[in-house]
This record gives C-alpha cells, structure tokens and sequence, in this order.
C-alpha cells in the first residue's frame, strides 16, 4: 500500500515545519519514515516549495532570536 500525503497531513507538516521541527519530527507527526515524506513532498512541487518556505520562516525566527540575544541581550 503506497502512503498519500493527503491535505490534512501536508497542512499538519507544514505546521510542523514552521514551528521548527525537521524531517524527522514531522514525519512522526505524519505517521511514516522521514524518507517517505521527503519522497512524498519532492513528489509534488507545489507541497515542497511550501515547505522550503516553512522552513526558511523557522529559520528566520531562529536567526532573529540569537541575533536580538547577541545585540540587546549582550550575550
């Protein structure tokens, strides 16, 4: 049986992604192996630059937190 990413899990694992977690954690939240998910999401274009993005927003928010705790913070 071929496991689907369906609407529901793909909006579940963007969520995930933009709140930071990997492939790994996202998967789990999917209920499969990373390495269907990453083939399940390069299989469709349109789900892999959303998560591009998802991730790179994660990032970003990463990025401003250290950036705040090295200037403001002095740390």
């Amino acid at each position: 049986m071929k496991w689907v990413l369906t609407t529901e899990l793909a909006e579940r694992v963007l969520g995930a992604f933009c709140m930071g977690a990997d492939w790994q954690e996202a998967a789990r939240l999917a209920g499969t192996s990373r390495m269907t998910l990453r083939r399940a999401v390069e299989a469709d274009t349109v789900i892999a630059e959303r998560v591009e993005d998802a991730r790179a927003q994660a990032d970003e928010v990463v990025i401003h937190s250290l950036y705040t705790k090295a200037t403001v913070g002095k740390d």
